[in-house]
C-alpha cells in the first residue's frame, strides 16, 4: 500500500486485499510481452525494480510514487523472495499464474507470504504491512499513511 492514499482507497483495499500495485502486478503478469523477473550474471533474482520492467508496471496502470513506494520502502530480502517466487511460478512447467493480495498484520517488519494449492491454482503472494505504520495524514486531508 503507497503512502499517503485516500482513506476511501484505504478502507477497500483492507476489504479486498487489493490494491493498485496487487492488480497492476496481475495485469502485468497476464500480459505475454511482459518478462516479469530479469536475472543477473549469477542468476539471482535482482531485488530493485528494472528501468524496463518500471516502464511495464507503467503501462499496466501503476502510478510513479507506487513504483517508489516498492522501491524505497519495501525491504529488499522481501522483494527478492517476492520476484523468487514469482520466477518460480512463470517458469514451471506447466507455468503457474499468481495472484497477490495486501493485508495488516501485528507484527513490527514487514512480510510476505506464499500460499501454493497446487497447480493448476494461482499461487498467492500475500503483502503484509505492519499495523503500527498505519497513520492520518495532518498535512495531506483525510490520507493515509503506511510506513512499508
Amino acid at each position: 500500500m503507497p503512502a499517503y492514499s485516500s482513506l476511501r482507497t484505504f478502507v477497500n483495499s483492507l476489504r479486498t486485499g487489493q490494491t493498485n500495485i496487487t492488480k497492476t502486478f496481475v495485469k502485468a503478469l497476464e500480459d505475454p510481452n511482459f518478462d516479469p523477473v530479469e536475472i543477473d550474471d549469477n542468476i539471482k533474482v535482482v531485488p530493485s525494480l528494472s528501468p524496463s520492467i518500471e516502464a511495464q508496471l507503467k503501462l499496466h496502470g501503476m502510478k510513479q510514487e507506487e513504483i517508489d513506494h516498492i522501491n524505497d520502502e519495501w525491504p529488499a530480502p522481501k522483494k527478492k523472495l517476492a520476484r523468487k517466487w514469482v520466477h518460480d511460478a512463470v517458469t514451471a512447467n506447466p507455468k503457474r499464474s499468481v495472484a497477490f493480495s495486501w493485508e495488516l498484520f501485528a507484527e513490527d517488519e514487514p512480510d510476505n507470504k506464499r500460499h501454493d494449492p497446487g497447480a493448476p491454482d494461482p499461487i498467492l503472494i500475500r503483502f503484509l504491512s505492519p499495523r503500527k505504520g498505519v497513520k492520518l495524514s495532518r498535512s495531506r486531508a483525510s490520507q493515509i499513511h503506511v510506513d512499508r
